[in-house]
């Protein structure tokens, strides 16, 4: 699948979840031995880890509301802090590779079938960066990155990969097309006209980009 969107979106989309579910915090050990924690919300065969930007010193909190909205989905997610997060002045952390595969692990223990990685900029580079090691962790199923560019990986991956940016966001915008472009097949896009950087793209379009995620993540179901 070869398929690139556009949408364009001129109101804000307002999404509240039937029910707000408690999140559990679990405590994850790394290949190389590192202590990270994350946010578990809800229990299913199909699973979300979901990777924070740079910019988010909180860390996985940061995905609080969209957690709960696809939880309430049927979607299990994991919201990961990366090494160093939560943190005043967090640094761009080497080895976030081993962090998400030991995420992708967690959620197989507890019976995910199908698993899923979102990495929103610098959490996209870094999944994409370790799609080799992705790809040969047991449930890996498919990455959505959102304003995040590899090419060097994606092109030759055969994951499942959704890419989204805005293109008022130009510079990203403009690499992660071209991340697209180059990347193997199945692939798909979806440009929106505005929305900014990485997670900011949820307070633009709200339910709309949840939703393009769960038929990304339910489809072949």
């Amino acid at each position: 699948m070869n398929k690139r969107i556009t949408i364009a979106t001129f109101a804000l989309c307002a999404f509240m979840p039937a029910r707000l579910p408690a999140a559990e915090t679990v405590q994850l050990k790394t290949s190389d031995g590192k202590a990270i924690q994350g946010l578990l919300y809800g229990r299913s065969d199909v699973a979300l880890v979901l990777c924070h930007g740079r910019g988010y010193r909180a860390g996985g909190i940061s995905f609080r509301e969209q957690c709960e909205y696809l939880e309430n989905k049927g979607i299990m997610c994991l919201a990961l802090s990366f090494r160093g997060y939560p943190a005043e002045s967090p640094p761009a952390p080497r080895g976030g590779q081993h962090d998400i595969v030991a995420a992708i692990a967690h959620l197989a223990s507890l019976g995910a079938k199908r698993i899923f990685v979102l990495g929103s900029s610098m959490g996209g580079f870094i999944a994409l960066r370790a799609l080799p090691e992705l790809e040969a962790s047991p449930g890996f199923s498919g990455l959505i990155v959102l304003s995040a560019f590899h090419s060097d990986t994606a092109r030759e991956s055969r994951a499942r990969k959704l890419f989204i940016a805005a293109e008022d966001d130009t510079a990203y915008y403009r690499q992660t097309l071209a991340c697209f472009e180059a990347a193997a097949t199945p692939k798909q896009m979806i440009a929106f006209k505005t929305g900014g950087h990485g997670q900011m793209l949820f307070r633009k379009h709200g339910q709309d980009l949840l939703d393009q995620i769960v038929a990304f993540v339910r489809l072949g179901q």
